[in-house]
């Protein structure tokens, strides 16, 4: 009796062993799974070495919180640009950018954790004043300075009120790529006597350059508009314009139906180019013509 006991004894401690092992076994491969996702997953490279390393998740989450708190969304243009300046910024040992980027995960995992829509928006509006803040006064900060466009272009050009920096070029010379987009010039005062002129420029080397006028006379609100039509190429500093489609268009509201419409000749120019940020951090591409006059002309886009 006693020896078929101690044998059942002998039998239960065998298999509660290998139960244990191979949950332990389990356990293990579980713990090395979970760490393979952070170090092994393709999608979250080393961007950065350092202590700690900078990975491409920690800029992916840093950029997402930043859009939850500002409402808004990081066009591909800024995430790239933000991205690049972090990288930057740690491989060259910067402890306020992995303070940074490390404060904004903490604040990721803390809002992440929390299952009500008014807790999470509780701490957004206890956060948010002070991120304002710190753009406001961080001026020489690129890292600021992106944020500062963001929260610009989604809440308004003045809605962090004045903010003067010094002018800065930013790009002299470069490629096709630059250039593409939406610049606006604007003078006079609307809406009796205004100017305002817009080059926009594709990236498939499409251009198209508007002109809107508008002038009180006699009485009468007179609108011009001209338009041409062409292509553009860039070589480093200079950018050439073609332009075989020009037409212009008046239109006098004492005489509404008497639209005057005007074809033009072609017109080729090289102009030389820069892009550049003013005092109030507005992105601007300034033209110079071959009498040296420059004209700068706002990103409107």
């Amino acid at each position: 009796m006693k020896h078929r006991i101690f044998n059942c004894s002998k039998q239960i401690s065998a298999i509660l062993f290998f139960t244990i092992l191979i949950l332990g076994a389990s356990l293990s491969a579980l713990a090395q799974t979970k760490n393979q996702i952070g170090t092994d997953d393709p999608h979250n490279k080393i961007l950065a070495d350092g202590n700690p390393p900078l990975r491409e998740m920690d800029v992916k989450r840093t950029i997402l919180l930043y859009e939850w708190l500002f409402s808004a969304g990081f066009s591909y243009e800024k995430k790239d640009e933000f991205q690049t300046v972090v990288v930057s910024e740690w491989k060259n040992g910067n402890r306020e950018t992995i303070k940074f980027i490390g404060d904004a995960i903490a604040l990721s995992d803390r809002t992440n954790g929390m299952k009500k829509y008014a807790e999470r928006e509780a701490v957004r509006e206890k956060v948010l004043p002070e991120i304002i803040s710190q753009m406001k006064t961080q001026i020489s900060d690129a890292k600021q300075q992106i944020l500062r466009d963001v929260y610009r272009r989604a809440h308004g050009a003045n809605s962090l009120g004045e903010i003067k920096t010094d002018a800065k070029i930013l790009k002299t010379g470069g490629a096709l790529k630059d250039l593409v987009g939406d610049w606006m010039l604007q003078n006079g005062t609307p809406p009796s006597n205004m100017a305002t002129a817009k080059f926009s420029f594709l990236a498939n080397g499409r251009v198209q350059f508007s002109l809107l006028k508008t002038a009180q006379k006699a009485g009468c609100f007179v609108t011009e508009t001209a338009i041409k039509e062409g292509t553009f190429a860039v070589a480093d500093s200079q950018v050439s314009l073609d332009f075989p489609n020009n037409k212009t268009q008046r239109i006098s509201s004492c005489q509404p139906n008497d639209i005057k419409t005007e074809t033009l000749a072609a017109e080729n120019q090289t102009l030389t180019w820069q892009i550049k940020r003013d005092a109030q951090e507005v992105i601007q591409l300034c033209l110079t013509g071959a009498n040296s006059t420059t004209a700068c002309y706002r990103k409107a886009n």
